[in-house]
């Protein structure tokens, strides 16, 4: 897991955690919407995360492959984006579904 996070064109070592200040931001956009009536209570508490934390990286092994090299993988679970994204695809996807389908070219 080390080799990924050493990757300088992958990752960029940040000066500070941003988790704290993207929720304040979040709250107090959706605190807006609610106090403006653009929202309702409901809604406001089901896209805030109380206690919010920071993106956890970890690894799984690909034991089908030579070497059994690491798969990185984000768990975004319980971020300060989590619940809006949650909100906010139940509410778009009867956007997405249509009867068009596109064909795959030859």
């Amino acid at each position: 897991m080390q080799h990924h996070l050493n990757s300088k064109d992958v990752y960029t070592t940040l000066k500070k955690d941003p988790t704290s200040s993207l929720s304040t931001k979040l709250d107090r956009l959706l605190k807006k919407f609610l106090t403006d009536e653009k929202i309702p209570l409901e809604t406001y508490k089901q896209m805030r995360v109380l206690h919010p934390r920071y993106p956890q990286l970890y690894g799984l092994p690909k034991i089908h492959k030579i070497g059994v090299p690491i798969r990185p993988i984000v768990s975004f679970y319980n971020t300060p984006l989590s619940a809006l994204h949650k909100v906010l695809s139940t509410m778009l996807k009867p956007l997405t579904s249509s009867y068009i389908r596109l064909k795959r070219l030859p």
